[in-house]
């Protein structure tokens, strides 16, 4: 395969042969992908993360031409493509797909910054797709950053098939509420609320402060295969969400649903495609006496649990494993 003929992911977390996203997008393309990746995933370091973001894409820019499609997991890696095209006025080149698009508004000087950086750089002809994975998203993107309609698409968010798990008998003893999860979080609502309760509840957040209480226990340092062997262990996963509006939410989501825990979680524009309220999870408003009544039932209702764990899973199975988002993926460079 010539070189011109050439295509490539960009992604931000280890990426390893057996990637079935990788295997069904170039089954269903019919073309062949190469992948370059660093590692940006959660145990990475903030600033670490945002000099990576800037550096990484600058070889491929300055190889696109040996491109048909780039396509970039890590959505600053295709905007700052995009802006380094748009900034020296190059040539058109290859198709540019920009995947995991979340536009989160920033307050001050620095937001305003932001926003036209954004804006300058994806609102441009180099960019031809923009991946979102809640449908709102589309409707609000286009009014907020004037992206076309038809350069938004959605496509349901995967996740891999989970590692391997083990029951802990001193985990399973607490019979606790696991909250994992850093983007969009409302954790003060969910330590307020619970405090002065009865369950036990461990957060999974790597910058949020600890607790000063004996039934809230904050881990900053639990990610992959310790974060789903907590979830394994959990009673239930809640899910509080702060800004109605932004994508989050969704993986924690999807994992819960993978290996059938029962969710709790905030009502909010960005999950409607993923929760419905009594047939995956429980979806409740951001107060103490919705968050109570829905842990009630959880702890109560083995038939309610049994129903709610069995249609997610189904779902997962049915929408969200890698096979599918590279399916709809290959649509997309194809359309």
């Amino acid at each position: 395969m010539g070189l011109k003929n050439s295509n490539i992911i960009l992604a931000d977390f280890p990426v390893t042969s057996d990637w079935h996203f990788l295997k069904a997008l170039e089954n269903f393309s019919g073309k062949h992908f190469s992948v370059k990746w660093i590692d940006g995933t959660a145990g990475v370091s903030r600033m670490a993360r945002i000099v990576k973001y800037f550096l990484f894409p600058i070889k491929t820019f300055l190889k696109r031409n040996s491109y048909q499609n780039i396509i970039c997991w890590q959505q600053f890696f295709g905007i700052m493509i995009a802006f380094y095209c748009k900034v020296f006025r190059v040539k058109k080149g290859p198709k540019l797909s920009v995947m995991t698009f979340i536009y989160k508004s920033k307050e001050g000087a620095i937001g305003k910054i932001y926003k036209k950086w954004v804006k300058y750089s994806v609102n441009s002809k180099y960019v031809d797709h923009i991946v979102v994975y809640s449908k709102h998203e589309i409707e609000l993107y286009h009014k907020e950053l004037e992206i076309p309609l038809d350069k938004l698409f959605y496509i349901p968010l995967s996740i891999p098939e989970a590692p391997e798990m083990n029951d802990d008998e001193v985990l399973l003893a607490e019979n606790y509420i696991f909250s994992p999860g850093k983007s969009n979080r409302d954790f003060d609502f969910l330590v307020n609320a619970l405090l002065s309760e009865s369950y036990n509840v461990h957060i999974a957040c790597d910058d949020y402060p600890a607790v000063d209480a004996p039934n809230i226990t904050v881990h900053h340092n639990l990610f992959n295969e310790g974060m789903y062997h907590y979830m394994h262990n959990c009673r239930c996963v809640v899910i509080p969400l702060k800004d109605l509006n932004i994508s989050s939410g969704q993986l924690v989501v999807l994992q819960a649903m993978q290996i059938k825990k029962p969710i709790i979680i905030t009502k909010s524009n960005a999950i409607t495609d993923y929760v419905k309220n009594d047939f995956n999870a429980l979806v409740i408003n951001n107060t103490k006496s919705e968050l109570l009544k829905a842990l009630h039932s959880i702890y109560n209702d083995d038939k309610l649990c049994a129903r709610l764990t069995n249609n997610g899973f189904q779902q997962y199975c049915d929408r969200h494993t890698e096979n599918a988002m590279g399916k709809a993926m290959a649509q997309i460079i194809n359309s």
